[in-house]
C-alpha cells in the first residue's frame, strides 16, 4: 500500500490514481473557488473540480482536484477556455511525477492524448 493511502483526505492524490497506468475518467460536475488550510495555518482561495462520480458519496468520501494551472490549461485545450462550459465534460486523470519545490514529486495529470 502506498505510505499517502493510508491517511486518506478529500483531494485526489497520484497514489489514488496510481492502479491504472491509462488513468481514470471522470465528469465534471462543478468548478469551484475554496479556501483552503495551508500547511502555515493560514488559508488560500484555491480552484478545485468537484465530480460526478463523488456526488452520490456522504459529503466526508467525495473526493475534489485541487487545480493547478498544468491541468487548468490541459482541460482548457480539450474543452475550452469558458469554465462554464466544462460541467457535464469528461476529463481522464493520471498519476505521474512532475518537478515541484525542488525536487521530483508524485503528482496529478490531465490526460490530453487521444482526447
Amino acid at each position: 500500500m502506498h505510505v499517502d493511502l493510508m491517511f486518506p483526505n478529500r483531494y485526489i492524490k497520484a497514489a489514488d490514481l496510481a492502479d491504472s497506468p491509462n488513468g481514470f475518467q471522470f465528469t465534471i460536475h462543478a468548478l469551484k473557488e475554496e479556501d483552503l488550510q495551508m500547511i502555515d495555518g493560514g488559508k488560500e482561495p484555491k480552484w478545485v473540480l468537484h465530480f460526478e462520480e463523488f456526488q452520490k458519496r456522504a459529503e466526508a468520501k467525495q473526493k475534489v482536484l485541487v487545480l493547478n494551472k498544468t491541468n487548468a490549461i490541459s482541460i482548457s485545450g480539450l474543452h475550452g477556455t469558458e469554465t462554464d462550459e466544462w460541467k457535464g465534460k469528461k476529463v481522464t486523470l493520471y498519476a505521474t511525477t512532475c518537478m515541484a519545490f525542488g525536487s521530483r514529486q508524485d503528482c496529478v495529470r490531465v490526460k490530453t492524448e487521444g482526447k
